[in-house]
């Protein structure tokens, strides 16, 4: 089933607009009324609550232990903020992150949309290249990476060849980068408070893939992105605090629009402590969520198989647990019903459904679990089917394209959107792919589409017209160097006399999955 977004009035009165069309045959709403939302700037309203839990732990990373309490990380929020003023940053500057999960994080992130800078997030596995390419076409002013990322930061500044201000959260061998912690714990950079805003300029650019070039990047204002806190939050679809501080195990990626929302700004919404760790561990993942007590769990299908199939996944080991969601990719509802058999019938799984352009735009209600399903749509959410080919309304079960209709809407991509594979979770650009093989010498035409694949959900395959003998390990040993692990050729190379294409030179992608 095919998805469209459905375009979100300007107005943010959804309210008005839900209601009247409510008479409308096959339009379905959400059971839950419509809430009035917030609007200004992001960081006012994720920390409106704050000073109900100053002292408690905000952030912890899970291998070194250092942590910030609420009121530490938001006084260094302001001071961030404070040096990307003496940096020059304003309102409209962006900030690139290229960091895996820190305490950092929320950190440079806020602190950048607190001044009014519009922050991208880099996926760290990219190469020099792929994030020069991101850099130029965000229009980077400030770079904040980790330090061991350094060569490779250092080879995309060149590439990207604008004055950047390099900044590494921690001591780096760079020569030219301003270290983080200094300046976190430096009382000569001022406190700057949250500028005023009207809530309608770009918050964050993250980047997803299309089929017409490189990635593009989809914007989300801070109306946009602030009004999913209320709506993902909502009782109905959210379990009340226990008698203890809820903890969140976050080792998927925050630069990820699933770990930036859902995970990392829900959760500092409302109070609990995010367990960071910067990549998934198998030997320490079941460890950490014991031994730190993590009460909630987001995961993809990918860590749900780990935790069924892992030995160390005990119902002692994991027993803290309350509610495990998981989303990003299809959940199996065999795979469902086998975790609650082994943690207990009272653990609440819920799945939910977006993406990078919308966040997230159905849930499992607390009370209302059904293995199998997505939920049901958040307040202020609308959606239709519609026949791909008419465009006309659908009744309930027919096969057709979903269309979403909320308030946390992208403002719009830098270029048009396109076909996508998904990957683990992660976009992947075929067209992209397809730049990168053209440039191959002895690669003739190519064209590039998800295959379905046990492990990953979805892999990249390759049909190459070859001028001469190819080898799939030659095509494999070109494009390693060039593409994160995750954008590499995992469905496999097939080599064909000619692609399908249509009478103007159009590639088939249609006719090109008949061959898959």
């Amino acid at each position: 089933m095919n998805l469209q977004i459905w375009p979100f009035p300007t107005c943010r009165s959804a309210a008005r607009c839900s209601r009247g069309l409510a008479s409308v045959a096959n339009i379905v709403q959400s059971p839950v009324a419509d809430l009035d939302l917030p609007s200004g700037n992001l960081v006012n309203y994720v920390f409106k609550d704050i000073a109900k839990w100053n002292d408690r732990i905000a952030t912890e990373c899970a291998l070194t232990g250092r942590r910030y309490t609420y009121a530490q990380l938001h006084d260094r929020v302001a001071r961030w903020s404070g040096m990307l003023r003496k940096l020059g940053i304003s309102k409209g500057h962006v900030v690139a992150m290229a960091l895996p999960n820190s305490p950092e994080y929320p950190i440079v992130f806020f602190g950048a949309l607190a001044l009014g800078a519009t922050v991208t997030t880099i996926n760290i596995t990219y190469t020099a290249e792929e994030i020069a390419r991101q850099l130029e076409d965000s229009g980077a002013h400030v770079l904040v990476g980790e330090p061991f990322l350094t060569p490779t930061l250092d080879a995309a500044l060149k590439l990207y060849k604008k004055p950047t201000h390099f900044v590494t959260n921690g001591p780096s061998s760079s020569p030219t980068a301003i270290d983080l912690w200094k300046v976190l714990d430096d009382p000569s950079v001022p406190f700057v408070d949250p500028v005023v805003l009207t809530g309608e300029e770009p918050a964050v650019i993250p980047y997803s893939s299309g089929t017409t070039g490189p990635p593009k990047g989809v914007i989300t204002t801070h109306n946009g992105f602030s009004s999913h806190l209320p709506t993902t939050m909502h009782p109905y679809f959210t379990l009340e605090e226990g008698e203890n501080q809820d903890v969140y195990m976050c080792v998927l990626p925050f630069f990820h629009i699933y770990g930036m929302g859902p995970i990392m700004t829900c959760g500092l919404h409302v109070g609990a402590k995010l367990l960071v760790s910067a990549k998934f561990d198998s030997k320490t993942f079941v460890r950490d969520i014991h031994d730190h007590q993590v009460t909630v769990l987001h995961l993809v299908p990918t860590l749900l198989n780990f935790l069924l199939n892992s030995p160390t996944a005990t119902p002692e080991a994991l027993r803290y647990l309350r509610n495990v969601m998981c989303g990003a990719a299809p959940v199996p509802a065999t795979a469902v019903a086998a975790l609650k058999d082994k943690l207990g019938s009272s653990l609440l799984f819920q799945i939910g459904y977006g993406m990078t352009e919308v966040a997230v735009a159905t849930k499992v209600p607390v009370k209302d679990e059904r293995s199998g399903t997505i939920g049901q749509l958040l307040p202020n959410v609308t959606a239709k089917v519609v026949d791909v080919e008419t465009g006309a309304l659908l009744p309930p079960l027919a096969d057709g394209e979903i269309c979403i209709k909320t308030p946390s809407l992208m403002a719009g991509y830098h270029n048009n959107p396109a076909e996508l594979i998904k990957v683990k979770g992660l976009q992947v650009s075929p067209s992209e792919l397809e730049n990168i093989l053209l440039k191959h010498p002895d690669v003739a035409d190519v064209g590039v589409l998800g295959v379905p694949h046990d492990r990953m959900g979805e892999a990249p395959r390759a049909y190459i017209v070859a001028k001469k003998s190819l080898r799939e390990e030659d095509i494999n040993q070109f494009l390693e160097p060039r593409v994160a692990p995750h954008k590499r050729l995992v469905g496999g190379v097939v080599f064909v006399s000619e692609l399908p294409k249509s009478a103007t030179g159009k590639l088939l992608r249609r006719e090109l999955k008949k061959l898959a």
